[in-house]
């Protein structure tokens, strides 16, 4: 039984002349998507957007499953056809012979490559009797609109390519009629006038001919204003003077097919390649794919060119421009011009010897042509320029370059080519090795994948060495990429011209010695991005300097602008930059650790005024970025989260201990507030290491790292931390430290529940801070203890010592204090009853912290907050104020706070 689905006309699908039944509109739309991409897989979330547009129903994941479940039982008896989901989306296995589309461009491209022109004639034949009506006719979306469209053009241009076959083989009279319908639907199409004029003259209707072409020469000046072409002006000419050689089918000039294989194994890539056709399909579209060397982009340009070799009868043309060859000269647009016209058929003694007047010939011939030209590998604007043709012909150029200058003068479309993720990169693999093979070791099959990080030329070189010992698994290469400093060699492998050194090489050529000097400088310090400031400080340059630096990199796609104001290396650039090495990596480490270093301290004392002081809270304002307010602080360590950490690690391997253990302490603060526990463990634990043999600094270490253990649930590993810190303190003689320690012990015991114990070390707690007379911290203190007597019940004795807290906390315009009093009094006004004093207390603290940024307070403050206005009678304010505590909640990651407060909330 043959199978067809049918896309041309209404859709449908059949088996040996019997109709399936496909189900409502929305279902057969899907079909339809999924027959189009026959063999590639399409996700769930394309399949809603093509489907549904911009107005997909809120449950249209679910009903879009329900529509695959439909489609699948309705094909399960249909012989080689079903729907499948993999890892990559949902495909429709089926020979692409049986979807009336495919049939279609498969005809004809064989009726474009026959032999003799009854041969095309008769596949083309087949080819238009597939078209039943309008593709996916009744069906509606903005992307079936888009293809709808794309396949109008496809269809109009093979219809012309029959009619020059029935022309040739003298069936002019023949083709008449259709002609006249052609003519009537594209009045203003040059090719097809033409047509129209030549068959009418054959045919012994001259005058009718002459008719036409004054009706056509009128309507194309009236409606666009413009003449004919020269080709059709020509053929007027020649049908006036009534040319015998016009009675015979002439020999027509070569059509072009220039385009190298297209790639076997490409993967990924539908939006790009749905964004070139978008640009493309109409005439006259020029289009710039740019990116980093070894990213794809002729891989794109190509497979997107072979698939569309219908819009473009006239041919195709190619040039590689070698714009970044490592050995070899980029080509001139002169020589370009010149293999041109040789593809065109321009005799030699017909090109003239001035190269403006062979660009202008070239220009001329394309004029009044359908044709792709495909410029790869360009250098800069200027090599291109001259070799745009302008009219219908479109244009794809690829370059590591920005081509920021063709974009101002010619305004073309630029499409910017990223890394492939990590679903598209796996099936680039899978597509080389084969499933099987990838699964055989998961572990080792995702060491290729980091390591690659989506670079295609990387995973193509990874694929070859496993391809050619199919006996090896794929553990064996895994290996040998575990030494990172090894990594470019092994992407090296066999001497290819094209492997990684010669494709980085190849773009650093091209950099002036001040930009590869940047570019080297940024290789050598492994941190996840930089900003201006941070490259200026590494340079010793000013900021201007470095920003001018940065765009260059930029612009030849060797750094990547990845969120405004940061940019950042691919990991494969970056160790070729280290490769390279710097002669100034020490002073310029010690110039990137100062500038993280003093700005880190100004922002930590903009945060924490209070906060209590330490031979390493004196920023350096000649070193340290200014900050204008909290705000502007805090955002500035969210932004450097992953920086400081990896300067802090720099600092302490080159043995700047005294400024990776001051790093940690500076960014403490800000780490706390916005609940990066983690984080913050980690960087102690290199502050621990960093300390040495200091007492005094070993003490603050093992503190704040036991404060940060706390909070992530090993109460046990942080009182021994925090045990360690106070017997430093001791021992040391110093009361502020042993304050200190016994306050992180409070907070520590109080966090797991064992309340006596932190009601011991809260009373030490006041009595040295009395002793040492230290007001801010003697108001912390109070509130503290306040706090545990309230937690073990006795609620007078707490209120009063925070009420204390808080007079004294107003009295020095300590905001945080007041905050932190206030919510201590709110919990127990509301354990004695009184709601509404708790919810005065209770918002008081909420402002506060929600104006400083501490998010990890707000979120406890708020729930308890939501508890005081349900309990005070206001249910739907404390339901909106206990839905953002469970927000933030959610965003911390404190998932078991977050369902105690909605349990809270159901109740």
């Amino acid at each position: 039984m043959s199978m067809v689905i049918r896309l041309l006309g209404e859709v449908s699908a059949a088996v040996g002349g019997h109709e399936v039944d496909l189900g409502p509109a929305r279902q057969r739309c899907v079909l339809a998507v999924l027959a189009f991409e026959a063999g590639d897989p399409v996700t769930g979330d394309e399949l809603i957007e093509r489907v549904w547009g911009e107005h997909a129903p809120v449950r249209a994941a679910g009903t879009l499953r329900s529509y695959l479940s439909r489609l699948r039982a309705a094909l399960d008896r249909v012989p080689d056809v079903r729907i499948e989901r993999t890892p990559f989306g949902y495909v429709c296995r089926v020979d692409r012979e049986a979807v009336d589309v495919h049939r279609f461009r498969e005809l004809v491209g064989q009726a474009r490559g026959a032999d003799s022109d009854e041969q095309a004639a008769g596949l083309f034949g087949s080819a238009f009797m597939l078209w039943r009506g309008e593709p996916f006719a009744s069906l509606d979306s903005p992307w079936l609109a888009q293809i709808r469209a794309a396949l109008a053009v496809e269809r109009f241009t093979a219809r012309l390519d029959h009619i020059d076959v029935e022309l040739r083989l003298g069936r002019d009279a023949l083709v008449l009629p259709a002609l006249a319908e052609e003519v009537a639907a594209h009045p203003l199409d040059e090719r097809l006038a033409a047509q129209y004029l030549l068959a009418m003259y054959r045919s012994g209707q001259q005058a009718e001919a002459l008719e036409h072409y004054q009706r056509f020469r009128r309507d194309l000046a009236d409606q666009l204003g413009v003449d004919p072409g020269p080709a059709l002006r020509e053929l007027h000419s020649r049908v006036l003077s009534a040319d015998p050689a016009l009675r015979r089918a002439e020999t027509p000039r070569p059509t072009p097919r220039q385009l190298p294989l297209a790639p076997r194994t490409f993967t990924g890539r539908h939006r790009k390649l749905e964004e070139l056709t978008t640009t493309l399909s109409a005439p006259g579209g020029v289009v710039a794919i740019v990116g980093q060397g070894g990213v794809g982009k002729t891989w794109l340009a190509l497979r997107w060119a072979h698939q569309h070799t219908g819009l473009f009868p006239d041919g195709q043309l190619y040039a590689d421009l070698r714009g970044w060859s490592q050995d070899e000269m980029p080509v001139t647009h002169t020589t370009v011009v010149r293999r041109f016209l040789d593809a065109l058929g321009v005799p030699t003694a017909a090109v003239p010897d001035d190269p403006a007047a062979q660009v202008t010939l070239y220009r001329s011939l394309l004029a009044d042509k359908r044709m792709l030209v495909l410029l790869d590998n360009a250098r800069d604007s200027a090599q291109v320029s001259a070799l745009l043709p302008g009219g219908d012909s479109s244009v794809v150029v690829t370059s590591r370059d920005s081509l920021v200058g063709l974009v101002v003068a010619h305004g073309l479309h630029l499409c910017p080519l990223e890394v492939l993720d990590t679903a598209e990169a796996e099936r680039l693999l899978e597509s080389h090795l084969g499933r099987d093979r990838l699964a055989d070791d998961r572990a080792a099959t995702d060491v290729l994948l980091e390591v690659a990080a989506g670079l295609p030329l990387a995973l193509g070189v990874l694929a070859a060495q496993l391809a050619v010992r199919p006996k090896l698994g794929i553990r064996w290469l895994a290996a040998k990429l575990h030494d990172s400093g090894a990594r470019l060699d092994v992407l090296d492998y066999g001497g290819l011209t094209e492997g990684l050194r010669a494709v980085f090489a190849a773009s650093t050529k091209a950099l002036r010695d001040d930009e590869e000097r940047m570019f080297r400088l940024l290789g050598t310090f492994d941190l996840p991005d930089f900003t201006v400031h941070s490259a200026a400080a590494l340079s010793g340059g000013t900021h201007e300097a470095a920003q001018s630096l940065l765009e260059a990199l930029e612009s030849t796609h060797l750094l990547e602008q990845h969120v405004h104001g940061r940019y950042r290396m691919h990991d494969l650039v970056r160790l070729y930059a280290a490769e390279l090495g710097h002669e100034d990596t020490f002073e310029a480490g010690r110039r990137l650790v100062d500038f993280y270093l003093h700005t880190a301290l100004s922002a930590d004392r903009m945060l924490h005024p209070y906060r209590p002081g330490t031979e390493a809270a004196t920023p350096d304002p000649a070193i340290a970025l200014p900050h204008q307010d909290q705000d502007s602080a805090l955002r500035w360590f969210q932004d450097e989260r992953l920086c400081i950490p990896a300067v802090q690690r720099h600092a302490f391997g080159q043995g700047l201990h005294t400024d990776s253990w001051r790093l940690a302490w500076a960014v403490t603060t800000a780490q706390r507030r916005q609940a990066d526990w983690q984080e913050n463990a980690e960087i102690w634990k290199t502050g621990v290491a960093a300390a040495g043999g200091d007492p005094e600094r070993l003490a603050v270490a093992h503190r704040f790292l036991g404060l940060a253990l706390a909070r992530l649930g090993g109460t046990q590993e942080a009182l021994e931390h925090l045990e360690r810190s106070l017997s430093l303190a001791e021992k040391l003689g110093d009361q502020r430290g042993q304050a200190h320690s016994h306050y992180a012990l409070t907070q520590t015991l109080e966090l797991a529940g064992e309340l006596d114990q932190a009601l011991t070390h809260a009373n030490r707690t006041c009595q040295i801070y009395e002793d040492l007379d230290a007001p801010a911290e003697q108001a912390h203190s109070l509130n503290s203890l306040g706090w545990c007597h309230a937690r073990t019940g006795d609620f007078d004795e707490g209120e009063r010592l925070c009420a204390r807290s808080l007079e004294l906390h107003r009295d020095m315009n300590n905001d945080l204090g007041i905050a932190s009093a206030s919510d201590s009094l709110g919990y127990i006004a509301y354990h004695a009853g009184r709601h509404h004093e708790a919810t005065q207390h209770y918002e008081t603290a909420a402002r506060v912290h929600e104006r400083l940024g501490d998010m990890v307070v707000l979120a406890d403050v708020l729930a308890r907050l939501s508890d005081a206005l349900h309990a005070n009678g206001d249910t739907t304010e404390a339901a909106r104020v206990r839905t953002r505590a469970v927000e933030l909640f959610h965003a911390q990651h404190r998932i078991e706070e977050a369902n105690r407060a909605e349990n809270r909330q159901r109740s």
